[in-house]
C-alpha cells in the first residue's frame, strides 16, 4: 500500500514515510493509493472477531510493509491500555450509541493515539531512522491529553501540545497541566485552536525550521490526525459496531445503517466515509456540528467559509473553523491535486472557497445550538436513564431528528469530562468546586467517576506556560536545542 499526497500525485510514498513526516513537502495530507474491498463473505469472517483481531485484520491491508507479528503486538500493547473495555454500547430505541471513551484518557482520541507510538517505532525500524522526534500536536480539548499520555517518556521522542488558553473544558485543561513525563510539553496559546493548527502547519512547511531541527537531530512529526497513521486507525470501529448491530437487531450482513458523528475538524466521520469505501455497509452520513456551524453551511450552500467569530461552546473539541480532514475528502471525490491546490490556496489567501464538485447524497449535515445540547441531554435522562456529554449530545440531537433505519451515533467522550454543561441540562446547579460537581454527576451517570480524574484538582500543575503566536516558533526551537 502506498500514500499520495493530496497536492501532488507524483509524491507517492509508503506507510512508514507517511506516518514520520505527516505531511508532505507541499502541504498535503497523505492518503492511501486506493481502499481494500471487503466481500459479503469478507464481512461474514469479520464479524466474529474480537476488537484487537478485527484491528489487526484491517490494518494489516493498510500497512503491509510492517511485519505481521509486529504489527499485531502493536495493537495488542495498545489496546491492553484500556482498563475496563475498549468500546461500549448503549442502545436507544433506533440509534446505537458507540461509546469511545473508556480509554487512558477518556476520549475517543485514545482509540488510534494509544496506537500511533507503535506504528512510530515500527516506521523508525523500517526506515532505519536515526534522528529524534519532535511530536508538534494543536487540540481543541481531548487530543492533547490523548496525545501527551500516548507518548509520555516514548524513548527519542518529544511531544509538545498547543491549547488555546480559554478554548478546552476547565478538566480538559487539567489533564493535560498535569501530565508527568520527561519528555512533554505543554502551551496554553493565546488564541484559538485554528490559530494552534494553523501555526503547526506552518512549521512543518517551514524550511528554515525543518533545517534547525534537522541540525539538532531531529524531525517534526504530528500526533494530529493531519498524520495518517493517525486516522487509519480509526476506521477499525465502524467495522465493529456495525457488526455488533446486525448482530443485535438480527440484521443480515449487507443490511444499511446510518452514521452521525460530531466533528469539527473531519477526521472522525472521514475514517467512517473511508470505511464506507472498503464495502461497509453505511447507507447515510450526518455530519454534526455545533454552533461553529462552518461544515453544515458547506455542505448546504457550496462555500466554506471561515471568515467568521468562533463561538466558544459546551463542546470545545468542535469549536473550529478550519477543518483539515476536509482536503481529503475533497480528494476522494475528485483525485485531482489541482483541485486541492487551488481550493487550499483560496482558503489560506481569503479565508473561504467555493466547492465545485458534485457532493454524493449520501452524506448531510446539521448543527445543534446550546439549548439543543441541553435539551438532548435533558431528554436523554428522562427516556435512556443515559448521560452522554455535549458533542455525543450533538450527534444524537442531528440523528434524532433524521431518523430512518437502524443508526449509530459516535459518542466521543466521557460525560464526566463536562460537569458543568450536563449539570446545567439536568437543571441542576454546578458548584465552583470540580470535585463536588463531578460527585453530584456521578448520582445520574451509569458508570463511576474514572480514575483519571479522581483527585484532579489536588495533582501538581506541571505545565504553566502562556505564549503568543509569536512565541512558539522561538520557544520550539529551545526545546530542539536543549536536546
Amino acid at each position: 500500500m502506498k500514500y499520495v499526497s493530496t497536492r501532488n500525485n507524483k509524491d507517492i510514498q509508503n506507510a512508514s514515510f507517511a506516518i514520520l513526516n505527516s505531511l508532505s513537502k507541499d502541504g498535503g495530507l497523505y492518503v492511501p493509493e486506493n481502499f481494500p474491498k471487503f466481500s459479503k463473505k469478507d464481512l461474514e469472517k469479520l464479524s466474529s472477531l474480537n476488537y484487537t483481531d478485527l484491528c489487526f485484520e484491517i490494518l494489516k491491508l493498510f500497512f503491509d510493509e510492517f511485519d505481521e507479528n509486529d504489527l499485531k503486538d502493536a495493537i495488542e500493547k495498545a489496546y491492553g491500555k484500556f482498563k475496563e473495555k475498549i468500546v461500549g454500547f448503549k442502545k436507544m430505541d433506533a440509534i446505537t450509541n458507540l461509546e469511545l471513551f473508556w480509554g487512558p484518557t477518556l476520549a475517543f482520541k485514545d482509540m488510534a493515539l494509544s496506537l500511533l507510538p507503535y506504528l512510530l517505532k515500527l516506521s523508525v525500524k523500517k526506515e532505519n531512522f536515526k534522528k529524534n522526534i519532535m511530536i508538534l500536536t494543536a487540540t481543541s480539548g481531548d487530543t492533547g491529553k490523548a496525545s501527551l499520555e500516548a507518548f509520555k517518556d516514548v524513548e527519542n521522542t518529544e511531544i509538545t501540545v498547543l491549547y488555546p488558553t480559554d478554548g478546552v473544558s476547565e478538566i480538559q485543561k487539567l489533564q493535560m497541566a498535569t501530565t508527568t513525563g520527561k519528555n512533554t510539553h505543554v502551551y496554553a496559546i493565546k488564541g484559538n485552536f485554528d490559530d494552534c493548527q494553523r501555526k503547526v502547519k506552518e512549521i512543518f512547511e517551514n524550511d528554515e525550521m525543518k533545517n534547525f531541527a534537522d541540525e539538532n537531530n531531529f524531525i517534526f512529526s504530528s500526533a494530529n490526525s493531519i498524520n495518517i497513521g493517525r486516522l487509519l486507525p480509526q476506521i477499525v470501529y465502524y467495522f465493529y459496531a456495525y457488526f455488533r448491530i446486525i448482530e443485535n437487531e438480527n440484521m443480515n450482513i449487507l443490511d444499511k445503517i446510518d452514521v452521525s458523528v460530531p466533528t469539527g475538524n473531519f477526521g472522525d466521520i472521514l475514517a467512517g466515509i473511508y470505511a464506507k469505501e472498503m464495502n461497509l455497509p453505511i447507507k447515510n452520513f450526518i455530519v454534526a456540528s455545533n454552533s461553529n456551524n462552518v461544515l453544515t453551511d458547506f455542505f448546504n450552500t457550496k462555500i466554506y467559509d471561515s471568515k467568521r467569530n468562533l463561538i466558544k461552546t459546551s463542546s470545545p473539541s468542535m469549536d473550529i473553523l478550519i477543518s483539515s480532514n476536509l482536503e481529503r475528502y475533497l480528494y476522494l471525490l475528485c483525485k485531482d491535486t489541482n483541485v486541492i491546490n487551488k481550493k487550499m490556496n483560496e482558503l489560506k489567501n481569503t479565508g473561504k472557497f467555493k466547492r465545485d464538485l458534485d457532493f454524493p447524497d449520501d452524506i448531510s449535515a446539521k448543527f445543534a445550538t446550546e439549548k439543543d445540547v441541553s435539551e438532548t441531554i435533558y431528554n436523554a435522562y428522562l427516556s435512556y436513564n443515559y448521560i452522554m456529554d455535549p458533542h455525543s449530545a450533538i450527534a444524537f440531537f442531528a440523528m434524532k431528528n433524521n431518523l430512518k433505519r437502524q443508526s449509530l451515533v459516535i459518542s466521543t467522550a466521557s460525560c464526566y469530562k463536562f460537569p458543568n454543561k450536563i449539570l446545567e441540562s439536568l437543571k441542576l446547579d454546578p458548584d465552583k468546586d470540580i470535585e463536588k460537581n463531578l460527585q453530584l454527576l456521578s448520582f445520574y451517570a451509569t458508570y463511576e467517576i474514572p480514575d483519571e480524574l479522581k483527585d484532579l484538582k489536588n495533582k501538581k500543575i506541571l505545565h504553566k506556560e502562556i505564549l503568543s503566536k509569536n512565541e512558539i516558533e522561538e520557544k520550539i526551537k529551545t526545546l530542539l536545542e536543549k536536546k
